[in-house]
């Protein structure tokens, strides 16, 4: 599966990123909404829009990067200690960690959005473009998975050494 996950996403990308777009453009929207920003309905989809920037939610930012990182990090991490885990355990592993990954994706959106905003105000619409793509999407981003993955990781295996010991 790790081998593979790479190649799994190149065919499952094209075909599912907007069933993560789509939600993940609406609650980046009511979360924005939510803590008072200024955004503004459009009838676009896969569209945040305030004032002073719009951002496209398409398929670098519908997560399924962040799904496929987790899903390749666990499955490299399962070579080493499969017998540990039951079959049963690693489905809820994997399902776990793809819920997860979906909702720091929510989170990484969200806050980028109000970054790029700020920026905007800041500066400019192009400042805040550019940061957008070039800073977030290609470096922030994959730092903020790997940090996710990884605090996710160190809260399972607490969860189960507590579990084991008692």
């Amino acid at each position: 599966l790790a081998g593979s996950s790479y190649y799994f996403y190149q065919i499952l990308n094209p075909r599912i990123w907007e069933y993560l777009s789509g939600p993940t453009t609406l609650i980046s929207f009511h979360i924005l909404k939510l803590i008072g920003m200024q955004v503004i309905p459009v009838p676009e989809p896969y569209i945040i829009a305030h004032p002073v920037l719009s951002a496209a939610i398409w398929w670098p930012c519908s997560g399924l990067e962040g799904i496929f990182f987790f899903i390749f990090v666990f499955s490299l991490m399962l070579m080493f200690d499969w017998k540990l885990y039951s079959p049963v355990k690693i489905i809820s592993i994997y399902l776990a960690g793809i819920f997860y990954m979906f909702i720091l994706n929510v989170a990484r959106v969200t806050v980028f959005f109000m970054v790029g905003v700020w920026v905007a105000k800041k500066w400019n619409v192009n400042a805040a473009e550019s940061l957008f793509v070039w800073f977030f999407h290609y470096n922030v981003g994959w730092v903020l998975y790997l940090i996710g993955i990884g605090i996710f990781f160190a809260v399972s295996f607490k969860f189960n050494l507590l579990n084991k010991a008692r």
